[in-house]
């Protein structure tokens, strides 16, 4: 009995979401490259006033840097926690402050506990504007150049929870992140708005 409900709920449902999902897929949605070439104009002005920020504090402690280093893990991490340099104090929850290789972290949880410092919330802000341009705009940019159109691929049963997924796949069917694609999660458009302009990725 269970199996007839399977096979009705694959036969009525499942089927049905591929076909749609299917041509969803096939088709696209319409990208202006021009409107994305305006959004990451105003994304890069806000990451160079966010850069001279964070540059600022760091001269007030003596510390002078090129701006590659908030993009480096570890160089970051040796600015962020060397007593020799900012020395800010590790993340008492030790299972957001290490790395799986046992090195001290730098992703945004574990430094949420130094957001009122200056420095640190600037560059969370950076971070947030630097993975809007890396893993939206630009791909958005070379499709709207290409096909003119923004593609992903849907999964109907890859999640536990029972939502849908969305991203890329290489010829193994192996979902991959979109940087290294020309398809995006277009599911999970960041919702910020940049400049006076109110700019939206999504």
């Amino acid at each position: 009995n269970d199996h007839h409900k399977l096979r009705g709920f694959y036969r009525h449902v499942m089927v049905e979401a591929d076909r749609v999902y299917t041509n969803m897929e096939l088709t696209g949605w319409p990208v202006s490259g021009e409107k994305a070439l305006a959004v990451r104009a105003i994304i890069e002005r806000e990451m160079t006033t966010l850069e001279e920020a964070m540059h600022r504090s760091l001269r007030k402690r003596g510390i002078e840097v090129d701006s590659k280093v908030f993009a480096s893990p570890d160089r970051l991490r040796k600015l962020v926690f060397d007593e020799k340099q900012l020395g800010y104090p590790v993340n008492p929850d030790t299972n957001v402050a290490y790395t799986r290789n046992g090195k001290l972290s730098t992703v945004a949880p574990a430094l949420v506990h130094l957001r009122h410092k200056p420095f640190i919330a600037n560059l969370l802000k950076w971070r947030n504007h630097a993975k809007a341009e890396n893993t939206y705009i630009d791909p958005a940019i070379r499709m709207a150049d290409s096909r003119g159109r923004l593609t992903t691929s849907y999964k109907l049963a890859k999640v536990v929870t029972g939502r849908t997924a969305s991203g890329k796949e290489d010829d193994a069917g192996v979902a991959i992140k979109a940087k290294f694609t020309e398809g995006m999660n277009l599911q999970n458009l960041p919702y910020d708005e940049y400049g006076e302009e109110k700019a939206k990725v999504r």
